[in-house]
């Protein structure tokens, strides 16, 4: 009787010492680094079994309560190996490192800056990343587009430094409305519609103001995501029926401790290529030149078209009277390079300034552009100056988040030419009646001698 007491009495000494130890309860601390020792902020922590997780702050750091009975960790973050951690009695801290994956499966921005697995997703969504996006800048970003998404159409513009892009999705949906896409920039919907003034005809001037978009700065872009289909359209609403391109801008989360950007980048244009200008026949009509000077016929009988054509005599250098002879006559010889000779170098120039900050308390982010943009056609240009800024914390032991951004730019110009098919707007119209005799540089200085700034020649 004796022996079956102290086996009963043992057997509850067990009960209630291991009653005891499961009640037992302890905090598991680390820090979640990846294979450079750098840390990783937003990693996943779950304790197997349980639904009981939590996610790394901004140094990598992260804190999860853990019963007695709690066997291991599972610890995972996009573009890393998930790994699982066993937990050693007696120890309650651990240094994590992940490897990084070997595949990724790709992760993109959908409605509202939620980050999805795009095999996750019910349609099509592609993604340019900041390298793609901002190594080779232009001045529209819609440009950067162009052979870089599938079903994506872009027609840039030659309408000087503000030109427009035209964005369609998979083609046009409207014959009478826009086609543009919506353009979604950090949660902020931006019609992207064409602006120009008139239709350039009858005398009327049209100028390309260009898209609302390009006003987006290529080096203060994060990531671009081209949402595609009804599916996509229905996260924004009507406003997105020809599709969504999200933007999100860059913030200081991916850097540790503080950190300066410098950015510079100067591109240049010119000329690709001219029509073939025939260089036999010069300014006149009938084979004949009939002006005595800049302004006067010879003759009042004698109207042979010669305003706008060049039907005139043979250029072999005959002697005849031209508008800049002053009533001598002169060899009439073609100027086959006049109207390149017109277009000037364009040049780019684009210098950026970024001033990132990381810390326990939150991530800081301050970015500011210089653009100066000089047409291939003398007297045009853009100016444009952009302030970005970003400033993220978390809060509440990570379990609140706090984002604000904010844009400013200001852009001027002095001159953006006209486009259209006039006489008294386009560049280009006036090329096809201009005189193949006449050289572009005894144009340039265009006042009638003594009187300057009353009348043209």
């Amino acid at each position: 009787m004796k022996k079956y007491l102290r086996n009963f009495a043992f057997l509850c000494a067990l009960l209630i010492g291991a009653s005891s130890a499961y009640g037992q309860a302890r905090t598991i601390t680390g820090k979640v680094t990846d294979g450079s020792g750098a840390p990783l902020p937003g990693a996943n922590v779950l304790v197997v079994g349980t639904k009981r997780g939590t996610v790394t702050g901004p140094q990598g750091k992260f804190s999860v309560k853990a019963e007695a009975g709690d066997k291991a960790l599972r610890v995972s973050f996009v573009g890393f190996e998930t790994k699982k951690v066993n937990l050693q009695s007696g120890q309650n801290n651990y240094n994590i490192t992940l490897k990084e994956a070997g595949q990724l499966d790709e992760v993109v921005v959908t409605a509202l800056g939620v980050e999805r697995s795009e095999q996750a997703l019910g349609y099509s969504v592609q993604n340019l990343n900041s390298k793609q996006i901002a190594s080779v800048k232009p001045t529209n970003v819609s440009n950067t587009l162009s052979g870089k998404v599938a079903g994506v159409y872009v027609t840039g513009s030659s309408a000087g430094p503000t030109a427009s892009s035209n964005v369609n999705i998979r083609g046009a949906v409207s014959l009478l409305g826009s086609n543009q896409p919506l353009y979604v920039v950090n949660g902020m919907p931006i019609t992207n519609d064409l602006y120009s003034v008139d239709d350039g005809l009858n005398g009327s001037s049209t100028i390309d103001f260009g898209n609302a978009a390009q006003i987006v700065n290529p080096d203060d872009i994060a990531s671009m995501n081209v949402l595609k289909g009804p599916a996509a359209s229905a996260l924004y609403g009507a406003r997105a029926a020809n599709g969504v391109i999200l933007i999100e801008t860059k913030t200081g989360k991916e850097q540790q401790g503080m950190g300066v950007e410098l950015n510079s980048t100067t591109m240049f244009r010119s000329i690709l290529k001219m029509p073939d200008f025939q260089n036999e026949y010069g300014f006149g009509g009938g084979g004949k030149y009939s002006y005595l000077d800049g302004s006067n016929y010879i003759g009042s009988n004698e109207y042979y078209e010669a305003y706008g054509e060049n039907w005139g005599p043979r250029m072999n250098g005959q002697n005849i009277k031209q508008f800049n002879s002053n009533g001598e006559a002169v060899p009439f010889t073609p100027a086959p390079d006049n109207v390149r000779n017109f277009y000037r170098t364009g040049i780019n120039s684009i210098n950026n300034v970024a001033i990132n900050n990381n810390s326990e308390n939150g991530d800081m982010r301050f970015s500011y552009t210089r653009m100066d943009n000089e047409g291939i056609i003398p007297n045009t240009n853009l100016e444009r100056n952009t302030v970005q800024m970003s400033l993220g914390r978390e809060m509440w032991d990570d379990r609140f988040t706090f984002r604000a951004n904010a844009m400013f730019v200001n852009s001027a110009s002095d001159n953006v030419p006209n486009s259209g098919y006039d006489e008294s707007s386009s560049v280009q119209y006036g090329w096809l009646w201009y005189p193949r005799q006449v050289e572009i540089n005894d144009l340039r200085d265009y006042w009638a001698p003594g009187q300057e700034g009353a009348q043209r020649q």
